[in-house]
């Protein structure tokens, strides 16, 4: 063992100095503190060291503000070390055993007298989010460290408030208070407590915070206090700075990102070598989360300005307010008024409870650049920071809990003087209150992305909201995506997952770190921009536009898709869920004018807000009206050029609106639930157009209808059908039901069972917008299907490229093989065709033949392309 004093923790006890003292001493905290004062070095301890092992904590302690290092000696100052070489003349042998003899001698002794006075409440204590506990006397210092399972418990916390707000935790932690909590009479400094020449702060002094404005809070231990500027840059990959010397004593500066800022923690670079080394807090993450709470002797709260200049804090003498400001009267006033109104009569008194005193008060100053900033002076116990209680109460929380809304609400921060000091008092924290957390943490959040959800989103933007009033600078973007259901479609929905987590991953890269992404559902995403203006949120946006257009590689496949962004600020209003409907109303006039630029909401749009809401009812009342009518386009046969049917397209002319493209009305029938109501219409009238072209001179034309997803897992759509072919003679074989894959592979089972009934009744039924296949393959063979569309993106690509070319071939080659037709969608050039007829491609459709037809042209049409010929395959007007 050295003979220097040192402070190195083992399995089984501390060895600090020459004195050996177990770690598991069992004795309650008023005994274990008057014992280990005895010593002849300092030893640091906490007041919470009797529920040490029952709460799962070790106490780590230190010899001076210099020492720290897990496992290993730690410097000491060189006094300190004089100390331990020779003391009284003896050697370093036999003052460990004059050191040892007085430990024992002393403990039994007043352990009894504390046991006299009154056993100490015991305390089952928990951090909130403080990753170290500071407890600091004249010359001790002692750090709590979370072990095991409990380290796991705080990043966990940590973590939850950074991404939600301390809503999210707070309730386990009901009956909270800050640092140390005893009774009055066992408090260690009873005596000069009752005697007046010590003061304890109140739980008023919270509550006179009220204002904290233009800069950042900062945490120092500079024993000057004043002059230190922060011009050591953090490295936000790491979350720390490189070490630099002050007087020769190594320092670093620990920096977590603030709203408007950073939050910065100015300490003793050996005090942090655990947090450095990664063993208490993940730096690396980003999460923001403050696991430092406290190195030192003692801790000032400053406040800085964003040029890093000191404002002030509650120990600034009236002349340096005078050379600050001009005038000592505001340092008087707001000096006086905090102190009124945080030591109102001296006392607080919860409950019963009493706390007494208040060493200083806290004090409102202005900065350089006119706004209210908070100056405070908080250092800990041996200077007055305790709060003495007769007993706890949930009610102690309130002050606390006002105080750091406030902080959160203004800053974006955790409050160190109050998340990172709660302790929860005569309370453990259970499993089951972990399991409970997680399922907080689930219930706001996305389980594919990690995002937060659309509830987690507006709560956080009411607060940006409430926090900067009615001259907010905040911005929101809501992201549609482009594609997605291709994907989901085609590769499956296990793709379209993976496609919607690295969209999630994207987004987020390029946002500020005090910017919220969040999932809303299915394919839609929004931002929070704190601070930002419209104009931000357009470059943001554009940001993310250009993140989104980049290949992604997908279940193998490289994956192109895009996005419709819409903006709005708090200038359009102040209420959250309408601020996000102003941006998703901008998104929808983006995506209809196919705007590649994120759209900022204007008032005019309202307009169509208003058009979304009616359409839905107007479109059920059009149903079976003069307003709703069929279009009709030729499918012709790609070797002959023999029209050999026609599909049936729903169009709506509305009276005051004029015409409504189907782009708006379909997915909105879908959404609805109208879509079945219009479907049997649709089939009903163009069963008994095509019957009667079928009965003038075109005996073989066939008819192909789309049915939806609601309409396919509707009951009576077996029963709809062959009713309408009994009222209209229409024979089922001339009828052929088009179903998009995902409508199939939703429900593969119910599909299937729907799929017989209808291939019962004898009609044809084909997959629309067929894709590479990968999603349904496995199902083709059982689907009794008789024809495959390939969707027109791929023929739109089909002579771009030997791959695009390939995938056509291969779609083809697989119908044939499972013995189906193929019909090709959107075929509009020559080459096309071309393409098509060398592959094999039995029946086409698309502007190079025809564009939809009304009714009453679809008979000359028909007429004109009823022979073999070439010059059937030639571009119709």
């Amino acid at each position: 063992m050295p003979e220097t004093p040192f402070a190195l923790r083992t399995r089984s006890r501390w060895l600090v100095g020459q004195v050996a003292v177990p770690a598991d001493w069992p004795g309650p905290v008023g005994m274990r503190r008057t014992a280990v004062r005895q010593q002849a070095v300092g030893v640091g301890y906490s007041g919470c060291e009797g529920a040490r092992r029952r709460s799962g904590m070790e106490v780590v302690r230190g010899a001076g503000p210099a020492g720290r290092a897990r496992g290993t000696a730690a410097a000491v100052p060189p006094m300190s070390a004089a100390v331990g070489r020779r003391v009284l003349g003896c050697s370093a042998s036999q003052w460990r055993l004059v050191a040892l003899f007085l430990a024992l001698s002393l403990i039994p002794l007043t352990g009894l007298a504390t046991y006299i006075r009154g056993t100490v409440r015991e305390l089952q204590v928990q951090t909130a989010v403080g990753g170290l506990m500071n407890f600091a006397d004249t010359k001790q210092q002692g750090v709590i460290r979370f072990l095991g399972q409990n380290e796991k418990f705080a990043k966990q916390l940590a973590t939850q408030v950074a991404a939600t707000g301390p809503d999210s935790v707070r309730p386990l932690f009901t009956s909270a208070v800050a640092t140390d909590v005893f009774r009055a009479a066992d408090h260690p400094f009873a005596a000069e407590i009752a005697a007046g020449t010590r003061h304890i702060p109140t739980l008023k002094t919270y509550q006179a915070i009220d204002f904290v404005r233009g800069g950042v809070i900062v945490v120092s231990s500079d024993p000057a206090r004043e002059g230190l500027r922060w011009d050591h840059p953090v490295d936000l990959s790491t979350g720390y700075s490189d070490v630099y010397l002050v007087d020769n004593q190594p320092y670093l500066t620990f920096g977590a990102p603030a709203r408007d800022g950073m939050v910065y923690v100015h300490a003793d670079a050996l005090m942090l070598t655990n947090i450095v080394n990664g063993e208490i807090g993940n730096l690396e993450g980003g999460t923001g989360a403050f696991y430092l709470a406290g190195v030192g002797k003692t801790f000032d709260y400053y406040l800085v300005n964003r040029n890093n200049v000191m404002i002030t804090e509650s120990r600034v003498h009236p002349g340096a307010m005078l050379n600050r400001t001009g005038s000592v009267e505001p340092w008087t006033r707001t000096q006086h008024g905090a102190h009124d109104a945080a030591c109102h009569a001296g006392k607080y008194t919860p409950n019963a409870g009493v706390a007494t005193g208040c060493r200083e008060a806290m004090g409102f100053y202005p900065s350089p650049d006119g706004q209210e900033m908070l100056g405070a002076s908080m250092p800990f116990y041996d200077s007055g920071w305790t709060i003495v209680v007769e007993q706890t109460s949930a009610e102690l929380l309130t002050p606390l809990t006002m105080l750091q809304n406030r902080i959160w609400v203004i800053l974006g921060v955790i409050a160190l003087t109050i998340m990172a000091f709660a302790i929860a008092v005569a309370r453990r924290v259970t499993v089951k209150e972990v399991s409970n957390l997680a399922a907080v943490h689930e219930a706001s959040h996305d389980s594919l992305t990690g995002l937060p959800g659309r509830t987690l989103f507006l709560q956080r933007l009411e607060h940006e909201l409430a926090a900067s009033g009615a001259q907010a600078e905040v911005s929101v973007l809501f992201i549609d995506l482009a594609r997605f259901k291709a994907v989901n479609d085609t590769l499956g929905h296990h793709a379209g997952d993976e496609l919607l987590v690295k969209v999630g991953e994207r987004i987020r890269d390029c946002l500020r770190d005090e910017d919220l992404a969040a999932r809303l559902g299915g394919d839609e995403f929004a931002v929070l921009l704190a601070g930002a203006g419209a104009s931000t949120g357009i470059r943001v946006g554009e940001r993310i536009i250009e993140a989104l257009k980049r290949p992604m590689m997908i279940s193998g496949k490289e994956i192109f898709i895009g996005a419709s962004i819409g903006v709005a600020d708090a200038s359009s209003t102040q209420d959250a869920s309408q601020l996000l409907g102003n941006a998703d109303l901008a998104m929808y006039c983006a995506k209809k004018e196919g705007s590649r630029r994120p759209v900022i909401f204007a008032e005019h749009m309202l307009t169509g807000l208003v058009e979304r809401l009616e359409l839905p009812g107007e479109l059920q009342q059009a149903i079976g009206t003069e307003q709703l009518w069929v279009q009709y386009q030729p499918l012709l046969d790609l070797n002959t050029g023999i029209a050999l049917g026609v599909e049936a397209l729903a169009r709506w002319t509305h009276p005051t609106r004029g015409a409504i493209t189907p782009a708006l009305f379909i997915p909105m029938a879908e959404e609805t639930g109208t879509i079945v109501d219009l479907g049997r219409w649709v089939l009903r009238e163009s069963c008994r157009q095509v019957a009667r072209w079928r009965q003038e001179d075109n005996p073989t034309l066939t008819l192909s209808v789309n049915v939806s997803a609601r309409q396919l897992l509707d009951e009576q759509l077996a029963a709809d059908i062959e009713q309408v072919l009994a009222e209209t003679g229409l024979p089922p074989a001339a009828l052929t039901l088009e179903l998009t894959e995902s409508v199939l592979m939703d429900e593969p089972t119910k599909s299937l069972q729907r799929l017989r009934e209808l291939k019962g009744l004898g009609v044809r039924l084909a997959i629309d917008d067929f894709g590479t296949g990968y999603s349904s393959l496995s199902y083709l063979r059982h689907f009794p299907v008789d024809e495959l569309k390939i969707d027109k993106s791929f023929i739109d690509r089909i002579n771009a490229g030997q791959e695009d070319f390939a995938i056509v071939r291969t779609v083809i080659e697989l119908a044939h093989t499972l013995d189906m037709q193929t019909t090709a969608e959107g075929i509009e050039t020559p080459d096309q065709l071309d393409s098509l007829r060398r592959l094999g491609c039995e029946v086409g459709q698309g502007y190079h033949f025809a564009r939809p037809l009304d009714a009453n042209r679809v008979h000359d049409y028909l007429t004109n392309h009823r022979q073999p010929s070439d010059q059937s395959l030639i571009t119709t007007p």
